[in-house]
């Protein structure tokens, strides 16, 4: 766990105590109501929309519905674990090879006017993967496609070193990358303590 979560939380509180209206997608089942309460964004479908979609599918139309209703801030939790219908519904996972890729690549296409128009932020987490048999290049890939790399506008990769002791912080390093980006085009690393 690199703070994928907590780096969403950092954007969603202060949106939250602005007034603005938030909506938490929660696929990946690691967002936490009673710690974000804590953290300071109020309670669940009271402050912050907190939505349960049950595939890929669902939690994509999800975006394109509050960027319809104007909200101000979107968070998907994670690309990782959205699975489409055909793979729910099928008993062969190699037979859905590349859905959730093709899935992701048509919905930017179709949603990124509708969410540029809504002036709504999405905040959509990944994780890494390593590639089977790979001799030459990176072995790491990230569930979902490439699509995303075209259509993100900052693309921040988290990694936690190894382990080490701290002696008046509570709490874990971690290295911040910033990989990607249309904003300023260049790249940005810098090490934190979460």
């Amino acid at each position: 766990d690199v703070g994928k979560t907590t780096i969403c939380m950092l954007y969603a509180v202060p949106a939250v105590q602005r007034g603005q209206k938030v909506a938490v997608i929660n696929r990946e089942a690691r967002w936490n109501p009673a710690y974000a309460e804590r953290s300071g964004m109020g309670k669940p479908n009271k402050d912050y929309l907190l939505l349960y979609p049950e595939s890929a599918e669902a939690a994509l139309e999800c975006i394109r519905s509050l960027a319809a209703h104007k909200l101000d801030l979107c968070i998907l939790e994670s690309i990782a674990a959205l699975a489409p219908m055909t793979e729910i519904m099928s008993d062969l996972p190699d037979a859905n090879v590349g859905v959730l890729a093709r899935m992701m690549s048509k919905f930017f296409r179709d949603a990124v006017m509708e969410i540029a128009a809504s002036n709504m932020a999405v905040i959509m987490t990944n994780q890494i993967r390593d590639k089977i048999g790979v001799m030459y290049g990176s072995p790491q890939i990230a569930p979902g496609g490439k699509a995303k790399d075209f259509y993100s506008e900052v693309d921040i990769q988290l990694n936690t070193p190894e382990k080490r002791e701290f002696s008046s912080v509570n709490g874990k390093e971690e290295h911040y990358e910033q990989i990607g980006t249309t904003i300023s085009g260049y790249t940005k690393k810098s090490v934190g303590i979460n």
